[in-house]
């Protein structure tokens, strides 16, 4: 027939693992190969246009006339935060380049803070070359790094650059502010969840 395993699978019923072994060892015939060919990669395609399509819509619902508001970046920076941050003083770590520049940002427009008070150190393994991680943070954030922690190990197929680690000095202040954002939005969005808590407690 020159069926893919995920027709066969919404045909019969059945699991992708389950089709894969019922077809193993299975030559195709030569009349079927060609057909089964162009499908080849249809799969990828799908998920190809599901993700232009979300794309698409994120696009329309952020389009605006209006700039974000001081209020839009409080509440977007604390979420961050609140996900990844240390909430004993301003530390903040991930090795998705994207999503530190954000904080960077977010904290120098919506608070203020200057280049000085940043102290940025990355987490690398002895597979990588440290030179090219420091340059890749350094030129990404615009910040200088001031240690680079090496540990034993291969995982530069996972961590490209490694780890990144930002902090900020004198912030006390800062974390009392994220801490008050947390508490009032859980507030605000999840009002029975605290309740519930309330009662478990």
């Amino acid at each position: 027939m020159g069926w893919s395993i995920n027709e066969l699978k919404d045909a019969y019923g059945i699991s992708y693992r389950k089709a894969r072994e019922y077809i193993e060892g299975v030559v195709v015939d030569s009349q079927y190969l060609d057909f089964l060919k162009s499908k080849t990669g249809g799969s990828r395609k799908i998920c190809l246009e599901k993700i232009e399509r979300t794309n698409n819509e994120v696009s329309r619902i952020l389009a605006s006339d209006k700039p974000i508001t001081t209020r839009e970046k409080l509440i977007a920076l604390s979420m961050l935060y609140w996900g990844e941050g240390c909430k004993t003083d301003f530390s903040f770590s991930n090795s998705d380049p994207s999503m530190v520049r954000l904080v960077v940002c977010l904290v120098s427009d919506v608070l203020g803070i200057g280049s000085d008070r940043f102290r940025l150190s990355i987490r690398i393994f002895e597979d990588m070359d440290s030179g090219e991680c420091v340059r890749f943070w350094e030129n990404t954030l615009g910040i200088k790094v001031c240690s680079v922690n090496v540990l034993k190990g291969n995982k530069k197929g996972k961590l490209k650059y490694g780890m990144c680690r930002v902090r900020v000095t004198k912030a006390c202040d800062i974390i009392k502010l994220l801490r008050s954002f947390w508490s009032q939005l859980s507030d605000i969005f999840a009002p029975i969840a605290q309740v519930d808590r309330a009662q478990v407690s």
